[in-house]
């Protein structure tokens, strides 16, 4: 069975082993290209250089076009990025908004601007070489996130409770420019994947998130599936054990449970909603331990608790460059082995 078949066969509720591992492979793929991560994700090529290695190296089942996932589109609408080898990954320089007043600072897009491209671009070559048995995805930002780039958290926080039309207003245009992102991954051929973890309680309430967010959210998932989107993953990271019941409302079929949350609830979880994939992700300080066993003693207790649950994918949260390569590899052998029918 192919990757590609296998998630079908997931979101079709179907059991299927082994478990499959899905690391977050953004931030490493710099290392993976072999360039320094404050110079990676500006060329297409090496992106797909990147995927490529992430194929061979890793043994990779699903292929992400996306690096500093939060600034692309926030760039795109006329924020700055910093480059600096010090700081090593890059990000925006500063928010460009105070108010809901400033919007008309925006350059509101009508097609893909910028590094957007460049992505597409590498989506498009990863589907034409790999994409017959591999998923490929393109990576946008969800519209609370992209608008934390844009606008300071607090001021943006703050707009939420003392003008949420205002707000409304920012998010709609992050909206548009996420549908316009999607719309080009799926004309190359890609499926997408929508990160929006600054929603987390407690940076934003329930409260707020269902008020303010949710309705953008549904927007979004809504466009994909009536154009045919099969698998749409939504990414929030972090306790998510609020919102889980409105992020299930959003039409995401595939949401994050994160490593802080213990695995006799994550079986709770994966038992009230059956009908939507879970990825649970293994914790970042697990990934980079420099004792191998570490990895192989917790990958064998996650896949003891869980491995019968059909509705179950592993992770990991965005891996660090000095995440050892070995790490993941064992991570995925380990499982492979343990929940292999």
């Amino acid at each position: 069975m192919t990757p590609k078949e296998h998630i079908l066969e997931l979101l079709q509720g179907r059991t299927v082993s082994p478990l499959l591992f899905l690391p977050a492979i953004y931030d490493y793929k710099a290392k993976l290209a072999g360039i320094p991560p404050h110079l990676f994700g500006m060329k297409s090529e090496d992106i797909v250089f990147a995927m490529e290695r992430e194929l061979k190296e890793s043994c990779s089942e699903v292929l992400t076009s996306g690096y500093d996932i939060y600034n692309v589109e926030a760039e795109a609408l006329g924020a700055t990025i910093i480059r600096n080898e010090r700081t090593g990954m890059p990000d925006i320089k500063e928010p460009i908004l105070r108010t809901t007043d400033e919007l008309s600072k925006l350059h509101r897009l009508i097609t893909p601007s910028g590094r957007m491209n460049v992505f597409v671009d590498a989506a498009k070559t990863a589907v034409d070489r790999w994409g017959e048995t591999i998923p490929v995805r393109g990576a946008i930002s969800g519209p609370f996130s992209m608008a934390s780039k844009l606008m300071a958290s607090d001021d943006l926080i703050m707009g939420c409770i003392i003008n949420p039309d205002g707000i409304k207003e920012l998010l709609s245009i992050c909206t548009q420019t996420a549908i316009l992102y999607a719309n080009a991954f799926l004309a190359a051929g890609a499926q997408v994947i929508v990160f929006d973890s600054f929603v987390v309680p407690p940076m934003l309430s329930p409260e707020l998130y269902e008020e303010i967010v949710l309705p953008f959210h549904k927007e979004i998932f809504g466009f994909l599936k009536q154009n045919g989107v099969v698998w749409r993953p939504l990414i929030v990271g972090g306790d998510t054990r609020q919102i889980i019941p409105k992020l299930v409302e959003t039409g995401a079929n595939q949401l994050l449970i994160d490593y802080s949350v213990p695995l006799e609830e994550v079986t709770d979880i994966l038992d009230k909603f059956p009908d939507t994939l879970f990825r649970y992700n293994l914790s970042p300080l697990l990934m980079q331990s420099p004792n191998v066993e570490d990895v192989i003693n917790r990958v064998a207790e996650v896949a003891g608790y869980l491995k019968s649950k059909r509705n179950l994918i592993l992770g990991t949260t965005v891996l660090p460059v000095s995440t050892p390569l070995c790490n993941i590899t064992t991570a995925r052998m380990e499982l492979k082995r343990l929940t292999s029918m």
